[in-house]
């Protein structure tokens, strides 16, 4: 306590973050001043927050391609400012969004409120290690307050900046690995989030691998948020969004979603996107829902699949994706050869245990909508095989998965028409919620799923 008394005057004058209101940054102000040399925020705080960063945040134009340099490295480098100039702040842009989270993601993207300046600007939004989710954050309210003793801020801040000599980045390789779908843009921000958690959380340095098991998460989870939004904003350029982790001692791979991306139901019930579908599988006893997600590019024919190691579903992909090759003549036109394009295959479990073989109708039925960009029914489902051969396979534990398709949201189940002596063992409340057509062919499948113009 002596050490705080003796040191008053010190801490009152210690200010370690600066809020900046929108539209209010030049380049001079955040940056380096064009005649002094002198730099500017950047180099002289560890946190710059934007505040209302929905308004203008720059005034001057140059200042954006500045900030993603510096947003990448930490430096910057600019003309009369004698080379390259390094800052220590972190920054953080403020904002609100005035709409549901759900309206916000079925018209747009959630960077969309930011300013124009930056909402569209790929690059500069890749840059940025995490999106806090406001709308989980609780409202201050009375209750929230103490009359007790608590940090004082100047206090609290001296501690946070002799943390920053500390790092605890290495932390995750102690007991894990990422995933194949984390970039070296994505791993750097979600090591540095973990240190940032065990900085706060565990000052006296011990920590176990629980805890850097739920930072690894949340870390994960804050960094997907960015990825999910740049998918919408750029497409394929972002398309490895199927984020996971291992344990080194088990092996076991742990995908992370998102829980804005599912809402209520799980399934759509609008019009699903040219090449999404949802499907049901079942290793005997348990069912898992799973989504696929089918991307195509101008190309040379190559396939692509993501999201799952198992041999067998890898198998019921090429089968499906050999079929359509080998009868391209009668189910694409000339144009839409497979040969044209490269087809990457994301295959996602939602809900349940662990994804088991039989998918192939669904990446049929996705395959085709994403090389035509038709849109498949809302709230759209399929059951069932195809063989290499074209042959319709029926689909096992049928009743259990459609139930399980409705409860999540599904209107239309294309089932098939094997199937069709279980369709009693469906309860009617499902079949209340939920069409079930059948199908014998994949042309019946096309007709049936596809959403009509």
């Amino acid at each position: 306590m002596s050490y705080l008394t003796d040191h008053k005057q010190k801490f009152d004058d210690l200010r370690y973050a600066v809020l900046i209101s929108g539209g209010q940054a030049t380049v001079a102000k955040l940056f380096v001043h064009g005649s002094t040399g002198k730099v500017g925020a950047v180099g002289q705080w560890d946190a710059i927050c934007f505040d209302e960063a929905t308004d203008r945040i720059f005034k001057d134009r140059d200042a954006v391609p500045l900030m993603k340099d510096y947003m990448e490295s930490g430096s910057f480098s600019r003309a009369g400012a004698g080379g390259e100039i390094t800052g220590v702040a972190s920054i953080i842009l403020n904002g609100n969004i005035n709409q549901p989270v759900e309206t916000v993601l079925q018209t747009s993207h959630l960077f969309s409120p930011l300013s124009d300046e930056v909402n569209s600007d790929t690059a500069f939004l890749d840059r940025i290690h995490f999106y806090l989710p406001g709308w989980e954050m609780i409202k201050f309210a009375p209750k929230h307050f103490t009359s007790n003793f608590g940090f004082s801020t100047d206090y609290f801040s001296e501690a946070l900046k002799s943390f920053r000599r500390v790092t605890y980045t290495d932390a995750l390789e102690q007991y894990f690995t990422l995933g194949s779908h984390l970039k070296q843009r994505d791993t750097k921000p979600v090591k540095k989030i973990i240190s940032g958690l065990i900085k706060l959380l565990h000052p006296d340095e011990t920590y176990t691998k629980e805890d850097v098991r739920d930072y690894l998460e949340f870390a994960l989870e804050m960094r997907r948020r960015v990825k999910e939004q740049l998918k919408r904003i750029g497409g394929m350029e972002f398309w490895d969004t199927n984020f996971s982790y291992i344990d080194k001692e088990t092996q076991e791979e742990i995908f992370i979603g998102l829980p804005e991306e599912k809402g209520s139901n799980l399934i759509e019930s609008t019009p699903l996107s040219p090449g999404v579908c949802y499907t049901s599988t079942s290793d005997g006893e348990n069912l898992a829902l799973v989504r696929i997600e089918v991307v195509t590019t101008q190309g040379s024919g190559k396939l692509n699949i993501t999201g799952v190691n198992s041999m067998a579903i890898k198998e019921d992909i090429k089968n499906t994706y050999q079929y359509i090759k080998a009868n391209e003549k009668t189910i694409l036109s000339e144009k839409h050869s497979l040969k044209n394009f490269d087809v990457t295959i994301q295959v996602s479990n939602l809900l349940g245990a662990a994804i088991s073989s039989g998918i192939g109708s669904a990446v049929y039925i996705a395959m085709i909508s994403a090389i035509y960009k038709k849109n498949l029914k809302a709230g759209l489902a399929v059951l069932g095989n195809i063989s290499v051969g074209g042959a319709i396979v029926k689909s096992t534990n049928f009743a259990d998965k459609v139930s399980m398709l409705s409860e999540n949201g599904a209107k239309v189940v294309v089932v098939p028409m094997d199937n069709l002596a279980e369709l009693s063992n469906v309860p009617a409340s499902v079949l209340g919620n939920t069409d079930v057509p059948f199908y014998s062919n994949n042309l019946l499948l096309m007709q049936k799923a596809i959403l009509s113009e």
